[in-house]
């Protein structure tokens, strides 16, 4: 209720400014009948009211999809997905799926990028990652940026890469292995949140979600059950919002730039 009154608020605001600036506008001529919104530019980006949801993600999503189970919710995920994977499998994957219900639009979220952290780390230890693209958060902004461009009919969201226990790590499978960290995860958050918002791409922020209302993890990198519940559940959180401000943003629009 607060967020709407919020919003409702902001309308407010906004179509009173609108009113007061055009009703001082005086016409320089008679017979002027220009519309007098033809110079006002649109800020309001094309957004779509959805009732799907696509997560594109690694194994952690591969752990969600065993314990969630929703008809709106699809899964293309892989263990030890990288960038490689995301373009060259996932991407064709999702196309399927998307074609199968031509008429709807989806909500894609990424989910993306623990792995590539991680071979960074011993990119210089590892013969097998010769041949293999490691990507950054540059790059991972740049292929969503893309692929955004590749599906225009879509709503996308970049879904913050979530936390490592880092006392886990160590003490578990990984122990031997080395591993980012979680001030490299949250960089590489706040890198690809900044680029891709330049596009419309929107941001579900799991992880200082996770770090503030704790989280279990079984080896240090994957997740209970109840975690991966707790990361759909904020998912679905992000979308609801998303479909809310959808009907606010077209409202705004209407009273801005009326057809």
């Amino acid at each position: 209720m607060k967020r709407i009154l919020i919003s409702l608020s902001f309308l407010f605001l906004v179509m009173f400014f609108f009113t007061s600036l055009h009703s001082k506008k005086v016409s320089t001529s008679p017979s002027d009948t220009s519309n007098p919104n033809e110079n006002v530019s649109s800020e309001i980006p094309t957004y779509y009211p959805s009732d799907k949801i696509l997560i594109i993600g690694d194994s952690r999503m591969v752990g969600a999809s065993k314990v969630v189970s929703l008809d709106n919710v699809f899964f293309v995920a892989k263990n030890g997905a990288t960038c490689n994977y995301f373009w060259e499998e996932a991407v064709p994957e999702a196309e399927k799926i998307l074609k199968q219900y031509p008429e709807d639009h989806f909500t894609i979220f990424f989910n993306l990028g623990i792995n590539d952290l991680d071979r960074l780390e011993r990119k210089n230890k590892q013969k097998e990652l010769d041949n293999k693209t490691i990507c950054d958060a540059d790059t991972y902004a740049d292929y969503y940026i893309k692929l955004k461009e590749k599906w225009p009919n879509h709503n996308f969201f970049f879904l913050s890469v979530n936390p490592l226990d880092e006392k886990g790590l160590k003490k578990g499978t990984y122990k031997n292995t080395k591993m980012s960290t979680n001030k490299k995860v949250e960089e590489f958050n706040e890198k690809v949140a900044s680029k891709v918002s330049e596009e419309d791409i929107l941001y579900c922020d799991t992880f200082h979600q996770l770090m503030s209302e704790g989280y279990e993890s079984p080896d240090g990198l994957h997740y209970s059950d109840k975690t991966y519940k707790d990361i759909i559940n904020r998912v679905e959180k992000c979308y609801s919002d998303f479909q809310e401000d959808i009907n606010i943003w077209k409202t705004i629009g209407d009273v801005l730039w009326p057809k």
